[in-house]
């Protein structure tokens, strides 16, 4: 039941403090299915409050993998903050399963490249206390250039003054849109909605084009699972039970796998959506893309 409302509260997360400090409070609930939920649940709330409660959640339940992976799932966008609790907390770091999530938080922060969360990393490292996790976490940074997508949206900027051209940008879009989205009967429908993106404006289609991994809900994150005999599989978790995980990707490929048969499961703190389009794209194929978006109805 408690499982069930943790769910549902995420319908009123954002006009109910209430609520929010009820979710806050529930970090150390008995049922390890609520506190898995949790984790998912205040991965939608933004904000210190939320960060530090993920981090008394994996802090308390080191030995589960489930809850570790639910925690790295919510993490986008807040893996440096995170690594710098949970570092800081000298028994977690202290534990084989804490010292792996650490790295695994180092390398997602190094991977998603944003320049507040590497910077909180950074400062953590600076006064480590753990000189063996330091140079591993730094290590995984892999000495990131930060705001790397940050200047390549900025560059692209006056895109935005540009005239675009509806049917050309169609055609850019069924040439480099079409294998994960869907519209006016063109693509794959992934569960990756374009149909209101034109509320949002054209400057969020920019930077959503161009740095797809600034702002990703949990669903759309690429995850990457390995099977008993080896296999590798990506995607994002399209539909889950309690026996089975059905991961889909471009072109509406999928592969259902049997959680008996999975052997590790981590998503990537990537979006299914890959950066570097604008190798294929020049900033006329943007502008005419753009176009196109903001046309349909």
């Amino acid at each position: 039941m408690r499982e069930h409302a943790v769910l549902l509260s995420e319908k009123v997360l954002d006009g109910s403090p209430a609520v929010r400090e009820k979710l806050y409070a529930m970090t150390g609930d008995k049922d390890m299915r609520v506190r898995y939920q949790l984790a998912f649940t205040l991965g939608k709330i933004p904000g210190p409050r939320a960060t530090a409660a993920m981090g008394a959640i994996i802090a308390r339940n080191v030995n589960y993998g489930w809850i570790r992976l639910a925690v790295l799932s919510s993490s986008l966008g807040r893996t440096g903050e995170l690594f710098a609790i949970l570092a800081d907390d000298r028994k977690y770091r202290s534990t084989d399963d804490g010292r792996k999530f650490l790295e695994q938080l180092a390398e997602q922060t190094g991977l998603q490249n944003r320049k507040d969360q590497v910077a909180e990393v950074l400062k953590m490292l600076n006064t480590f206390p753990d000189k063996e996790i330091s140079k591993k976490a730094a290590e995984l940074l892999g000495g990131v250039k930060l705001a790397r997508r940050e200047e390549i949206v900025a560059a692209y900027n006056d895109v935005l003054d540009m005239k675009g051209d509806r049917d050309r940008g169609k055609a850019v879009f069924k040439k480099e849109c079409s294998t994960c989205h869907m519209l006016e009967n063109v693509g794959f429908d992934l569960g990756l909605p374009l149909g209101s993106i034109k509320n949002r404006g054209p400057e969020t289609i920019l930077i959503s084009t161009l740095d797809p991994n600034r702002e990703v809900q949990p669903q759309y994150l690429n995850y990457v699972c390995v099977t008993d005999d080896g296999l590798s599989v990506t995607g994002m978790i399209a539909a889950e039970s309690a026996t089975s995980i059905t991961l889909t990707r471009a072109e509406g490929e999928s592969d259902t796998v049997l959680r008996t048969n999975i052997d590790e499961l981590a998503n990537s703190g990537m979006s299914i959506m890959p950066e570097g389009l604008e190798k294929q794209l020049s900033k006329n194929d943007m502008a005419d893309l753009i176009e196109y978006l903001m046309s349909v109805q």
